[in-house]
């Protein structure tokens, strides 16, 4: 995600007769989610937000696909934008018109004109004489569980069913089969992740039932569809039980397709999705494209995420502490790193580990919260305050007029001396102070990631202050201030509210106190451990119930 310059001031200047923000930092400190809960209401029972219906991403689409018929999709463009609270898989925000509907029906009659170029194979059978409608029934069967990740009712069998018969008076059995399987992926049952249980008498809740807990773990670790072990099981009655459901989350994460969706979350979160599309001054001429920067900065992100996750204990404070960093001969060269990478391939490295600071200290983080030309404090110290301490500053004053940092002039010369020299308004100064220092933390990093000891000639002073946070104080470089952030609780709840909205694909409300306080407190048992974090939701009550919604339930009579 962007991170969003909507906050008072940022680089403008106050009109006359402005009132100016004038509250306090200290009322943007959130409680604590164990702290903030309430109690009654959490012994109460179970307790979740309304869960949107959900439509398969581009990512999801195309993942699902592959896995179904082993085809990987084109044109995936043209589907509809996702995106919202950072993440592309916030279903609040999920919005289809009909030009979208005429996407997916041509992307779904592509798909099977492909799939059945060879029948066969598609089907697991030959379908002729007397066996073609054994055949066909049974591929109808199978692949209408694993498209609509549950087992077709008697009464969609048997439309199917007819259909072939009926399609079969006029066409060959490839062809009808591929008008079936068009009419499969074009369903609101393929398209939406539909979830149907009926709640019980006078209840608000709805436990999901085994094939909704299987899609959504599938969804949640791997961005696809169920695989056969976990319809196997939804099919057994066997994913109800937490102990189960614990069973299949370990045995999904061993996987390789969870590192895919974890960097996911991470790319989206720091904004480094959007990296391939930066623009950039140039240092030399035509470096940044002519040396292709933006995909190796991607990789080292990837490289180090894994690293992180998978490769050391998945702790916060690794992710924004640790000196390791990844780096092939390339881009050592242009980030002005001393190491002994030669050729194409990444190596480890930690040398000049006093000036790194985990995931804040990557170039490609650093490149995207930055301008075109020169670095950006604003910027990077409000991805600190909002994606990091889940903090978001007050609005900016009316009349606000927004213009842009002034140029270098006379004394004032640095970027640090021009917001300080802005930050003299005090109008300004109310809500600049809450995340200028944190973002001079990153002056040693230039607009596109590499390090630098001097700007216009002049030492470059990184220090700075957290302030409004339950880790609040001075600080003189990056490292010294993400040693701050990771051992805050703050952070760690922020982290807990991240993941929680891309693991439900929506935005947290207040009947999801409960599952956040308890989502927290497992969070801390298990050391701040970014995996057992995701073990802990799938297991929890917001990911294994749903609330009864009436819009929800009209849209399943719908689809129906």
């Amino acid at each position: 995600m962007i991170v969003r310059l909507r906050h008072a001031c940022l680089t403008g200047v106050l009109l006359a007769n402005t009132t100016a923000y004038a509250g306090e930092p200290s009322s943007l400190v959130p409680a604590k989610l164990t702290e903030s809960a309430d109690v009654a209401f959490c012994a109460a029972g179970p307790r979740v937000g309304v869960s949107p219906l959900r439509r398969l991403t581009r990512f999801e689409y195309n993942n699902t696909v592959s896995d179904l018929l082993g085809e990987r999709v084109a044109g995936l463009q043209s589907f509809p934008e996702e995106g919202g609270s950072g993440f592309d898989n916030n279903a609040d925000l999920s919005i289809a018109a009909r030009i979208h509907a005429q996407k997916y029906l041509s992307a779904a009659e592509r798909i099977a004109a492909k799939a059945t170029a060879d029948l066969p194979k598609l089907l697991g059978c030959k379908p002729d004489g007397k066996r073609e409608l054994p055949c066909i029934r049974g591929w109808l069967k199978t692949f209408g569980e694993r498209a609509w990740r549950r087992p077709l009712s008697r009464a969609e069998f048997k439309t199917f069913d007819v259909l072939y018969h009926n399609l079969r008076k006029e066409d060959d059995p490839t062809t009808s089969v591929r008008l079936i399987l068009t009419a499969l992926l074009e369903a609101p049952r393929f398209l939406y992740r539909i979830e149907e249980s009926q709640p019980a008498a006078a209840h608000e809740l709805v436990a999901l039932d085994d094939y909704e807990v299987a899609t959504r773990l599938s969804y949640f670790l791997w961005g696809t569809t169920p695989d056969t072990i976990l319809l196997q099981k939804a099919r057994q009655g066997r994913l109800h039980r937490p102990d189960d459901i614990l069973k299949q989350a370990r045995r999904l994460m061993k996987d390789v397709r969870v590192k895919i969706v974890v960097r996911r979350f991470f790319d989206q979160w720091s904004g480094v999705t959007l990296l391939e599309r930066l623009q950039k001054e140039q240092k030399k001429p035509q470096t940044w494209k002519t040396l292709a920067i933006a995909p190796l900065l991607r990789q080292q992100f990837d490289r180090f995420i894994d690293h992180v996750m998978w490769e050391s204990d998945g702790t916060i404070a690794t992710l924004l502490t640790t000196p390791v960093t990844f780096v092939n001969k390339a881009l050592g060269d242009y980030l002005h790193m001393e190491t002994t990478a030669e050729g194409d391939a990444f190596v480890q490295t930690s040398k000049d580990g006093d000036k790194r600071a985990g995931i804040l200290s990557l170039a490609g983080f650093l490149a995207m919260q930055a301008k075109v030309n020169e670095t950006s404090p604003i910027k990077r110290g409000m991805f600190v305050r909002e994606q990091l301490l889940c903090q978001i500053p007050p609005p900016p004053p009316p009349n606000l007029m927004m213009t842009d940092l002034p140029p270098p002039n006379g004394d004032v010369q640095t970027v640090r001396e021009r917001l300080e020299d802005h930050r003299l308004d005090m109008g300004c100064n109310k809500c600049h102070k809450l995340f200028d220092p944190l973002g001079l933390a990153f002056e040693n990093f230039d607009t596109y990631g590499a390090w630098r000891d001097k700007e216009m000639n002049s030492p470059i002073d990184a220090s700075g202050a957290i302030v409004a946070s339950d880790v609040d104080g001075d600080f003189n470089n990056l490292p010294e201030m993400a040693a701050r952030l990771a051992r805050s609780q703050q952070v760690a709840d922020c982290m807990v509210r991240q993941w929680f909205r891309f693991a439900l694909g929506r935005t947290e409300s207040k009947a999801d106190q409960c599952a956040l306080a308890e989502l927290s407190r497992r969070f801390t048992r298990d050391g701040h451990r970014i995996p057992k974090l995701l073990e802990a939701i799938v297991t929890s009550e917001a990911f294994l119930y749903r609330a009864a919604d009436r819009t929800q339930m009209a849209a399943v009579e719908v689809a129906r």
